[in-house]
């Protein structure tokens, strides 16, 4: 029997051309009742997501309320983290219950959001997905250091990481950075052993500091973001992955902001939300919105180097992770703000930073034309029609 993917299940719906002429520009490739089917199914996705975000934001003002155990708002704040997946199976079963008499089955294999295929290009994605998260935070770290906007090494930070990878041994703290250094390359999305406290699984129980697997993380979401509401999206938009990726990421960065709000107004406990800058003094519209600028940037590179990859979701998972990792973890915690520029300081670090969203746009700028050049055939893949 012939191998399939996923995608193979959707073009026995596609229309004849007679109504491909008569159909809206949005979505012409599909018939009305799969359009419908998929609209239904984000709209189920949509709800089910901000609702569960809104009771995990509930569930945290009650911790800092009542003063809850910090075990409590960790479970909150995991609830938060699997909404993606678990809106996931909302928009499966509406789509289910609209077209489960049609020739199409289901929404996504769950074997085909992991099926690493084809072989052949997959591992030059991965490779590709974690190496632009960390080029772009490296130009963008450039650019910051070299305009003295931010302290190039938070010393507090430095010496942690000293600490840890010499193992407590003070004559080889030096190696010990060198160790650091190597390690993130090669195992820092599968464990990092010095994130920020939030993303501390011991700290979340009120243990010893152990770190976090952000693959973990990133998998977790992407079962959503790019195992469900992206080909979903895609489907409503006719098969516009530029409409679709942008639509995705801006729902990925407005899924983000209850817990940036909650924390910087203080209704939620300190470091249980998410944070997009490591200072607790800035301009809570303004770093919203560079913020969300950066996550659709990053969404659309995800999403294009996804569609290479017969839309698996190892490529997403391991940009998130690498984002992630470099961005929030290493880069964020390795800069300091500059005393006398303090209140400029939000928007050269972390998430917020300009220089970040300037270098992650560059990127996809750059790859949206390698797509189309003849320099990305080793990625290439050929999709199957049927008539």
């Amino acid at each position: 029997m012939a191998k399939h993917d996923i995608w193979d299940e959707y073009y026995p719906l596609l229309q004849p051309p007679t109504v491909l002429r008569s159909s809206l520009p949005l979505h012409p490739f599909f018939s009305p009742e799969v359009v419908c089917a998929y609209q239904d199914g984000v709209h189920a996705f949509i709800v089910s997501l901000f609702s569960l975000s809104t009771l995990a934001v509930t569930g945290l003002a009650l911790c800092e309320l009542f003063s809850f155990p910090r075990v409590c708002s960790s479970l909150m704040h995991l609830l938060w983290l699997i909404s993606p997946a678990a809106s996931a199976l909302a928009l499966r079963r509406i789509v289910l219950s609209h077209l489960g008499d049609s020739t199409f089955t289901e929404v996504f294999q769950w074997r085909e959001l992991v099926a690493c295929w084809p072989r052949s290009s997959m591992l030059r994605l991965v490779l590709l997905s974690y190496c632009i998260p960390l080029f772009c935070q490296i130009a963008a770290y450039t650019l910051t250091t070299a305009t003295r906007m931010v302290n190039p090494f938070n010393r507090a930070f430095v010496e942690r990481a000293e600490t840890v990878f010499s193992f407590g041994n003070q004559d080889a703290k030096d190696g010990g950075l060198v160790f650091y250094v190597f390690y993130l390359v090669f195992g820092g999305i599968f464990w990092d052993p010095i994130p920020p406290s939030r993303y501390d699984f011991g700290v979340a129980f009120n243990g010893k500091p152990i770190g976090c697997s952000w693959i973990v993380f990133a998998f977790i979401q992407e079962i959503g973001w790019s195992g469900a509401l992206y080909p979903a999206l895609e489907i409503v938009c006719g098969h516009s992955a530029f409409f679709a990726s942008v639509a995705t990421g801006i729902v990925w960065a407005l899924w983000h902001w209850p817990f940036v709000i909650g924390e910087r107004i203080g209704i939620i406990p300190t470091d249980s939300g998410y944070s997009i800058v490591q200072t607790t003094s800035f301009e809570i519209i303004s770093v919203l919105i560079l913020f969300t600028i950066l996550l659709v940037g990053a969404r659309v590179t995800m999403c294009w180097v996804q569609g290479k990859t017969n839309h698996c979701i190892w490529s997403s998972t391991i940009y998130h992770a690498s984002h992630n990792l470099y961005i929030v973890s290493v880069f964020g915690q390795l800069m300091a703000p500059l005393s006398e520029r303090l209140a400029a300081f939000p928007y050269f670090s972390g998430q917020s930073s300009v220089c970040l969203v300037i270098t992650t746009w560059f990127s996809t700028c750059i790859l949206s034309q390698l797509f189309r050049s003849p320099y990305f055939k080793i990625f290439s893949r050929k999709r199957r029609y049927y008539n």
